[in-house]
């Protein structure tokens, strides 16, 4: 006797089969376009040690706005990021404060006098996080990086320099491999997707524009990244390998994204 498969059933193994392609559709396009991987997946929090939690928000074109330490002050230590963004959508200003307060500690204010140049200018110690403009405190110096970027929009040469004239100038260049990763002397990297490919400000704040994430060599202990979600990002950090968005002090750090739901991502 032939057995008829429930209607609910029949639809439930259409939605799965649908989901299995569409999920593996879009993997091969972002492993084909891996800075594109922020139009289906974005990082929505952070877990240090299991303990410490922070939450990211954005704004309407999806960039982020803030990164926010949801614990206060753990240790004696602690910090929001606050962004902007100018006209043209490109990162303007990042601030950092402490969890909940308005003094910023750091402010980075970002100019962009030509398609191939773009100016880091780091105030420290000076403003609050409302001020529209850095203010200029008499006696604190400016660190100012001058980046000049490649063909593929990377920055490559840097020329460090300081409005204190006493305080000298520096210089130095970075390169990229054929698979678009920052050479680095007995530096290694995994095959999937860098976490800060899913926005282009993290790359640019934390000067991070490989294409995939370093990872820990193969003799230490514990590997690092350690896990990763469907579409090739990490979901675990292990052992202060690397810093994480600035956290360079941890056992562990879990990262959730928006695409983790169980839900089928957008057709490209």
């Amino acid at each position: 006797m032939k057995k008829v498969l429930h209607p609910i059933l029949t639809i439930v193994l259409i939605m799965a089969l649908f989901f299995l392609s569409a999920c593996s559709k879009v993997r091969e396009y972002i492993e084909q376009h891996p800075s594109d991987v922020g139009k289906y997946c974005r990082i929505e929090s952070l877990v240090q040690d299991d303990a410490i939690h922070f939450q990211f928000s954005y704004n309407a074109a999806g960039n982020p706005v803030e990164l926010l330490q949801l614990d206060g002050l753990q240790f004696g230590i602690g910090r929001d990021l606050h962004w902007r963004y100018d006209k043209k959508g490109r990162l303007s200003d990042v601030l950092q404060t402490d969890p909940g307060q308005t003094f910023v500690y750091s402010w980075s204010r970002y100019t962009y006098p030509s398609s191939r140049v773009i100016i880091d200018s780091i105030y420290e110690y000076q403003g609050n996080v409302n001020d529209p403009n850095p203010p200029h405190v008499p006696g604190l110096s400016v660190r100012i990086e001058k980046m000049q970027l490649d063909e593929e929009g990377r920055p490559v040469k840097f020329l460090t320099y300081y409005t204190d004239p006493s305080i000298p100038s520096s210089t130095y260049e970075v390169s990229y491999d054929r698979k678009g990763n920052l050479v680095v002397p007995g530096l290694e990297y995994d095959d999937k997707v860098n976490i800060y490919q899913t926005n282009k400000a993290w790359q640019l704040f934390y000067g991070d524009f490989s294409r995939n994430n370093p990872k820990a060599p193969k003799e230490r202990e514990p590997q690092s990244p350690a896990g990763y979600n469907a579409y090739g990002l990490p979901t675990l950090f292990q052992g202060a390998f690397r810093p994480v968005f600035g956290l360079d002090s941890y056992n562990s750090i879990a990262i959730s994204y928006s695409c983790d739901v169980a839900t089928p991502p957008p057709a490209y």
